[in-house]
């Protein structure tokens, strides 16, 4: 019974997470909100709203009894698992650095707040994200354009046993991920338009490039 919550809960909650990141949600919310207000506090909101989705899903996720399919730890050396430890320890801290990329001051929205405790001007603004005129990726999202969902998979598929627990939860994960990257790229494109087209179309969406996606930095100095 406890799986099937879980299933519904985090179903009916993600769904909700992605539908509040949509360009079209964000339109109605301006609409209600108004323009400076939805500019300065809409994406902390949403941040705010985010995280409490995922500490839910996580919570019920953690009240779920382990049910181990395989352990291979009765397959492979100690060996093998020094090795694969170091590669999950290297994807956690992947991770963290595709999520520092993000610029996280204005991802979770503090940075439109002081833009208006500072009275700053919010014409920079599209919608309640700052937007160049072109799109410049960086660190890992020049080799691909969801690290974070790649190197969760290596994280979680490297696990010392196969249980239905994390099986579960990947297949729960890639199906939100799939819509929310969706949306995500769909906003990108619209914010962007042929700069981030041109990226989206040279640089695969989950594994990784061998060559990177080339930027302006990478032409030499005269």
């Amino acid at each position: 019974m406890s799986y099937i919550i879980f299933v519904l809960v985090s179903a009916g909650l993600l769904s909700i997470q992605v539908v509040l990141g949509t360009n079209s949600f964000k339109d109605k919310a301006l609409s209600v909100m108004g323009e400076k207000l939805f500019k300065s506090s809409y994406r902390f909101i949403y941040s705010v709203v985010s995280i409490a989705i995922y500490g839910v899903c996580l919570f019920l996720f953690t009240q779920l009894e382990t049910l181990v399919l395989v352990d291979w730890q009765d397959v492979f050396s100690n060996v093998i698992f020094l090795i694969l430890d170091t590669i999950r320890f290297l994807a956690l801290f992947l991770i963290i650095e595709a999520l520092w990329e993000l610029d996280l001051y204005e991802f979770l929205g503090f940075k439109q707040i002081w833009f208006f405790i500072t009275r700053k001007d919010f014409a920079e603004f599209k919608r309640n994200r700052l937007r160049d005129k072109a799109f410049e990726p960086k660190g890992l999202y020049l080799r691909h354009r969801q690290p974070v969902f790649f190197y969760l998979l290596v994280f979680f598929i490297l696990d010392r046993t196969l249980s239905l627990n994390n099986l579960l939860f990947l297949s729960i994960f890639y199906v939100y991920y799939h819509f929310n990257s969706k949306q995500q790229e769909q906003r990108l494109l619209e914010d962007y338009g042929d700069s981030y087209k041109t990226y989206h179309n040279k640089v695969r969406k989950y594994w990784p490039m061998w060559k990177r996606f080339p930027v302006a930095d990478d032409q030499p100095k005269k």
